[in-house]
């Protein structure tokens, strides 16, 4: 038994039964033969014949195979496969069963998502993402002084792509960029009794903002 082909997300294990002589040739009918892999199992003769004159004594003629598909999962798994052998010949009858040979499947293939919080702070520790399975990120929001935190982006300085908490479905690692927006507020002007009051101003958190240099105008006063 052994692993033949594997996917991201299944293991193909091929396990074969084969009829060893012991000192003879010989051509025997109704031999069935059946393989097992794990809880599942298969026929692969049904009252067959197995003709042993081609290999000699001591030699083994291969009696049938099957390809078992074994989904994979977030660990490896150890599988135990065997054979059996039944005989109802009048030269050779009873049953023979093998012993177990153990498979390693291995895990889905995952991938590595971790945080570059991008000038902000807080506790992020890197998540894994498995093969087919949506990952779900972190609900927690990191913190920086002057700005609100927006989402999450795949490219440095760039859009929202991923929302706190949201489904991360990319079968690839990565770094998410948080996304920030500074704080402002708005300078606005009242002319007190006046007319043509300043357009109003926005300004930044942490900026010096230049008031305007209009001047609103009032009969009688300056």
């Amino acid at each position: 038994a052994s692993v033949t082909s594997e996917t991201d997300t299944t293991a193909l294990i091929t396990v074969e039964v084969y009829w060893q002589n012991i000192g003879w040739d010989y051509d025997i009918n109704r031999v069935s033969a059946w393989v097992y892999c794990g809880s599942a199992s298969q026929q692969v003769m049904n009252g067959g014949s197995v003709d042993s004159t081609s290999v000699g004594t001591n030699g083994k003629v291969k009696v049938g195979s099957y390809a078992f598909t074994v989904n994979k999962t977030t660990s490896s798994q150890t599988i135990n496969c065997y054979g059996k052998i039944t005989s109802n010949s009048s030269y050779v009858s009873g049953t023979k069963t093998s012993t177990n040979v153990s498979v390693t499947v291995k895990a889905k293939t995952s991938y590595k998502v971790t945080y570059n919080l991008n000038g902000g702070s807080g506790t992020f520790g890197t998540q894994t993402k498995w093969y087919g399975v949506d990952l779900t990120l972190h609900n927690a929001e990191p913190t920086r002084t002057g700005y609100i935190f927006k989402g999450w982006s795949t490219t440095l300085n760039g859009s929202v792509t991923h929302n706190k908490g949201g489904a991360y479905k990319r079968n690839e690692s990565n770094t998410l960029y948080a996304v920030w927006q500074i704080i402002t507020y708005t300078i606005t002007y009242n002319a007190n009794g006046g007319s043509n009051a300043p357009a109003s101003q926005t300004k930044n958190y942490g900026a010096t903002l230049t008031l305007s240099s209009a001047k609103p105008t009032k009969t009688n006063y300056t």
